[in-house]
């Protein structure tokens, strides 16, 4: 590209930029930026036409002008001028670009600081679910600087939330061009283009992203496998639809939902008849998936005689049509959600189940019947991670935990031993797979408090000799993962009382071994830090703890339990002095010592 010589360098990084920007535009997928940048170099162009145009006409000019070349009268003077001018020239110039380097780099940072001002802010908003202004913030960064990898991944992964699948697909991929290598750009195109039902196209870019980033296999499995579900429910649903167009066993359940939904002046028996009719008919996937896209997860919201049952006070007399049906219903929402995420969704979505059913259910009636069909409902939903993630987003936990606590410590109380039985089994079974679901301990990690005090309770029952089963103790030690429940129940003085009480209680009955390895397990959780509580109370944990020790050294997991708990607390004067006071540690020394002897004889002779 020709230029004119006396053209500066201010002018000459002008026209450089204006060409990079027409160069972008040439590139952008919009086809009026494409338009715009071909009348833009068209004008570029025959404006540098023109400009050499005149320099060409100028020194013609001062050809004719000058035509002997005078310079020749005083050649040195002219090299030596030429000389100091090249070097002045290229000392302005290079300061030049080192001054215009620096105001860019400026410049950018200033962007990139603004841009990371709005993308935060949009995650604010994000996490609040506000997801329009969460979206108008990100647009604000990526405006500020389109190189920008994050606010795109962002954007796209907003504009998925927001059923935007064509401009979250578009977002990711500008993600995509900022940096090849993102697992997070593959990833949001790739679930863009599965709610645009694109599916060979998104089960290309995962293949494609595991091939150019094999580290984040891990990442792209779970996604493909999300890929694989809304293809089976779309399967499922198409299934059903054609079965319920050939008038088959599926044509029978959305006709019992029709009816169920148009006559509604029948006595509820009717309706309970209907709902136990389509329990039966549900036999498959393909009856679930029937019983969902035919609004059978809305019958309650469509038949008022439905809804009130299900949200009746059930302790008042003549009510029992009202439990039978309300029974019916919990066992036709098992039987839709058994195995079915899908159906799963849906039924929590539609307020099939919601808290005040549960706490009308579970707390407030006496019926045992119908407290164990809602337990078996809720244990199911409690028996894989996903499920659980669901539950408790439309499920409020503290809730859930009340009307469990309810079971397990009410029941105990209430009703005799062989009718709680059951009740308090299953109710221990959900407890125990909420505690074991890392997003149910995410959940509570954000106000433990009332947990722990739930959890105190179900302690004490062991000091008033009550029954409680093992596997809710292995619960209580889960929660002991999570840092900030682990640490609410170390800084309750109550707590640590009810846990020593109940060693105490249970070191006199040899039968409940097992029961007594779980509470010293969670006192260890409890003293892995040290803190004023276990300082104070640091004398009668170790006394207990020894007296286990010398009575059941015969049983090696608890002997290791209780020895790594007199680690954490014999750290402190008080406790070193019970321990060494009197004849115990002696005896203990001694039992120890035999107890390891006999075992490397044992190893020896093996």
């Amino acid at each position: 590209m020709a230029t004119n010589n006396s053209e500066s360098p201010k002018d000459f990084l002008e026209k450089v930029d204006e060409i990079y920007d027409i160069v972008n535009a040439f590139n952008s997928d919009n086809k009026g930026d494409v338009e715009n940048a071909s009348d833009r170099c068209d004008k570029l162009l025959e404006k540098i036409k023109q400009q050499n145009d005149e320099v060409e006409e100028k020194k013609q000019r001062d050809k004719d002008k000058y035509p002997i070349d005078r310079t020749v009268l005083n050649r040195a003077a002219l090299k030596e001028n030429t000389a100091n001018s090249v070097d002045q020239n290229q000392e302005t110039f290079m300061n030049f670009m080192t001054k215009d380097a620096e105001e860019r780099s400026a410049k950018r940072q200033a962007s990139r600081e603004k841009a990371d001002k709005y993308r935060e802010m949009g995650n604010d908003k994000y996490k609040c679910e506000d997801y329009e202004a969460a979206l108008e913030f990100y647009t604000k960064s990526v405006d500020e600087l389109r190189d920008n990898l994050h606010g795109w991944n962002n954007k796209a992964q907003c504009l998925i939330k927001l059923d935007r699948f064509e401009e979250a697909l578009e977002a990711a991929e500008w993600a995509i061009r900022c940096d090849r290598d993102s697992m997070k750009a593959r990833v949001q195109k790739g679930r863009s283009l599965m709610f645009l039902e694109r599916f060979d196209d998104a089960k290309t870019v995962y293949e494609e992203a595991l091939k150019d980033i094999p580290d984040g296999a891990l990442i792209v499995t779970k996604y493909v496998k999300e890929l694989d579900d809304v293809m089976k429910r779309l399967d499922d649903e198409k299934k059903a639809n054609e079965s319920a167009v050939n008038d088959g066993v599926t044509g029978s359940v959305v006709e019992c939902i029709e009816k169920i939904v148009s006559e509604t002046e029948h006595p509820l028996s009717y309706y309970t008849g209907g709902i136990a009719l389509i329990t039966q008919l549900v036999i498959d996937i393909t009856q679930q998936t029937s019983f969902r896209i035919n609004g059978g997860f809305q019958l309650h919201c469509k038949n008022r005689a439905i809804s009130a049952a299900l949200n009746a006070n059930l302790n008042e007399t003549s009510v029992e049509d009202r439990k039978a049906l309300v029974r019916s219903w919990y066992s036709l929402m098992k039987r839709t959600c058994d195995n079915n995420i899908d159906n799963v969704k849906a039924m929590l979505q539609y307020n099939s189940l919601t808290d005040k059913m549960l706490k009308i259910h579970l707390c407030d009636v006496e019926d045992l019947n119908l407290k164990t069909d809602i337990l078996n409902l809720l244990k199911m939903l409690s028996e894989k991670e996903e499920y659980i993630e669901i539950l408790i987003k439309y499920i409020n936990s503290s809730c859930l935990i009340d009307c469990l606590m309810t079971i397990l410590i009410d029941t105990t109380s209430s009703i005799s031993k062989e009718d709680g039985s059951n009740l308090i089994d299953l109710a221990s079974k959900i407890f125990s797979n909420l505690c074991s679901s890392k997003s149910f301990r995410v959940l509570i990690e954000k106000s433990p408090q009332d947990l722990v005090v739930a959890l105190e309770k179900i302690i004490n029952m062991l000091v008033c000799g009550e029954h409680v089963e093992p596997t809710l103790l292995s619960g209580i030690l889960n929660l002991c993962q999570n840092v900030r429940v682990r640490h609410a129940m170390r800084d309750r003085s109550q707590f640590w009382d009810v846990c020593i009480k109940s060693v105490a209680s249970l070191k006199r009955n040899s039968s409940l071994t097992n029961i007594l390895e779980y509470v010293i397990a969670i006192l260890c959780n409890l003293a892995v830090e040290k803190t004023e509580i276990l300082k104070e109370k640091c004398t009668v944990v170790t006394a207990e703890a020894i007296h286990v020790l010398l009575n059941n050294s015969q049983y090696r997991s608890l002997t290791d339990h209780v020895l790594t708990l007199l680690s954490r607390v014999l750290v402190y004067r008080d406790a070193v002095t019970i321990a060494t006071n009197g004849d115990d540690i002696a005896r203990l020394a001694m039992k120890w010592a035999t107890s390891v002897i006999l075992k490397r004889l044992t190893i020896l002779n093996g």
